[in-house]
C-alpha cells in the first residue's frame, strides 16, 4: 500500500497539500507509522496524516523527482506529491428540514 511506497521517501521533500486543500506544499516526510504518516510543514508543524485520507499519490516512472509549480517564478521538483483529503465546511448557508407524515 501507501505505507511502503512513502517509506523510501522518509527524510525528502515531498509536496503535499496537508494545512489548505487546494495549496500543494513543500514538507519534509519525517515517519511512516502503521496508520499514519508525519509530514513537517515549512511553518515548522509536525502533522500526521492517516492513510485513509490520501487520494493519490505521484511519483516519476524513473526514479527521478516530479516538477510542480510552486510559483509564478518556476518549478520545483519535488519526490512525491501527495493529496489528501479535507473536510470542508461551507460557512453562512443555514437550512432546516422536518418531516411531514403523508
Amino acid at each position: 500500500m501507501f505505507k511502503d511506497l512513502l517509506k523510501e521517501h522518509i527524510g525528502y521533500v515531498v509536496a503535499i497539500n496537508p494545512i489548505e486543500p487546494e495549496k500543494l506544499e513543500s514538507c519534509g516526510l519525517k515517519s511512516v507509522g502503521s496508520e499514519y504518516f508525519s509530514v513537517v510543514t515549512q511553518k515548522g508543524l509536525l502533522v500526521h496524516v492517516p492513510y485513509s485520507k490520501v487520494l493519490s499519490v505521484i511519483e516519476n516512472n524513473e526514479g527521478g523527482g516530479v516538477n510542480i509549480k510552486a510559483s509564478m517564478f518556476g518549478n520545483k521538483k519535488v519526490r512525491l506529491v501527495i493529496y489528501v483529503e479535507h473536510m470542508i465546511i461551507y460557512k453562512g448557508a443555514t437550512g432546516f428540514g422536518f418531516q411531514l407524515p403523508f
